[in-house]
């Protein structure tokens, strides 16, 4: 999406920072907050890619 012109009176407001608490389980702890399952037969090699450029595990 192109940024509004500068003149223009219509703005689009800032989003909010998305802020994940830290994910453990036991003593490991996650740096990303998405995760991707096991479903390797139930998905396409596409949505997998996607899921892991966006940060998924």
């Amino acid at each position: 999406m192109a940024p509004p012109h500068p003149l223009s009176p219509f703005r689009l407001p800032t989003p909010p920072r998305y802020s994940c608490p830290v994910l453990r389980i036991g003593p490991l702890q996650l740096d990303s907050p998405l995760l991707l399952a096991p479903i390797a037969g139930h998905t396409d090699i596409a949505f997998r890619i996607l899921c892991r450029e966006q940060g998924g595990v």
